[in-house]
C-alpha cells in the first residue's frame, strides 16, 4: 500500500471508530510484559491496543507517514523494512496483520521471533471498494493454512468479520476514500453510487458512514514448529 496523509488519517479513524483491533487483541491473549513486534503496523492501531494491555510493543513499518499516527506514545516505533530488521534479541511474539503472504512472514519470523506468531489476512476473493468486480491477487488466510499444512506445522485458526466501517465528514471525503481504494475510473464514483453505499449517522462530526465487516482469518502457531527456525541468526 502506498500511504498518503489522507489514507493514514482515514484508516486511523476507522480503527478508532470500530472494534477490529479489540477483536484481534482479545483473540491473541498475550500476557502483559511480553515483547511483541507488530510487523507492517501501518497507522499502529493494533500496536496501540496491545500497548494499552501492558505489552512491550515494537511497531515496524516502512512508511513514516503511517507511523506518524504513533507519535507521542510509549511504543518503540521503527521506520524500517521488516525484511532487514534485526532485533537485539528475538521477540516473544510477532504479529503480521494484513502484511504480506505467509512465505515472507515465515522468513521474518524464523529470524526474529522465539515464540508465538499471529498471522491475520483477508478471506475474500473480490476487491472490496470498487464499483465493478475485481478479483484480489490472493486470499492470504486460505493460502497460509495450505502452506502450514504442507509443512505439518500445528496451528489454531479462526475466521472472523472485523468491524472496519468508515466514518466520513461529508460526501466529498467519501468520494476521496473510494478514489483511493477502488480500482475503477474515478468517473464511476458518482453521487448516486456513494449514496447507495453510505448510511446517515446522528453525529455532527461524522454524519456519513460506510458499513463494512472485513472477512479475515486469524492463525496462531509457534515459530519453533516451523522448519528452518533459527531465531536471532
Amino acid at each position: 500500500m502506498i500511504w498518503t496523509k489522507e489514507s493514514a488519517r482515514l484508516l486511523e479513524r476507522a480503527y478508532r471508530y470500530g472494534s477490529a483491533v479489540k477483536t484481534l487483541a482479545d483473540w491473541m491473549k498475550l500476557k502483559p510484559g511480553a515483547r511483541v513486534c507488530d510487523v507492517g503496523c501501518g497507522v499502529g492501531a493494533l500496536s496501540a491496543e496491545l500497548a494499552r494491555r501492558g505489552l512491550c510493543v515494537t511497531a515496524l513499518d516502512i512508511s513514516s507517514i503511517a507511523l506518524a499516527q504513533l507519535e507521542n506514545t510509549d511504543i518503540d516505533v521503527r521506520c524500517e523494512d521488516a525484511r532487514l530488521h534485526a532485533p537485539d534479541e528475538p521477540y516473544d511474539a510477532m504479529v503480521f496483520c494484513f502484511f504480506s503472504e505467509i512465505s515472507e512472514c515465515l522468513r521474518i519470523a524464523r529470524r526474529c521471533c522465539a515464540g508465538d506468531v499471529f498471522y491475520i489476512s483477508r478471506d475474500y476473493d473480490m476487491h472490496r471498494f470498487s464499483v465493478g468486480s475485481h478479483p484480489v491477487r490472493y486470499s492470504g488466510y486460505r493460502d497460509a493454512r495450505a502452506a502450514l499444512d504442507a509443512m505439518h506445522v500445528p496451528y489454531d485458526a479462526e475466521e472472523c468479520a472485523l468491524d472496519m466501517g468508515q466514518p466520513f465528514e461529508n460526501l466529498e471525503e467519501a468520494r476521496c476514500f473510494f478514489a483511493l481504494y477502488s480500482r475503477d475510473d474515478p468517473a464511476l464514483i458518482t453521487d448516486e453510487f456513494l449514496k447507495s453505499k453510505l448510511v446517515n449517522l446522528p453525529r455532527r462530526d461524522y454524519p456519513l458512514y460506510l458499513p463494512h465487516m472485513r472477512r479475515a482469518g486469524m492463525i496462531h502457531f509457534r515459530v519453533q514448529d516451523v522448519p528452518g527456525w533459527n531465531a536471532g541468526v
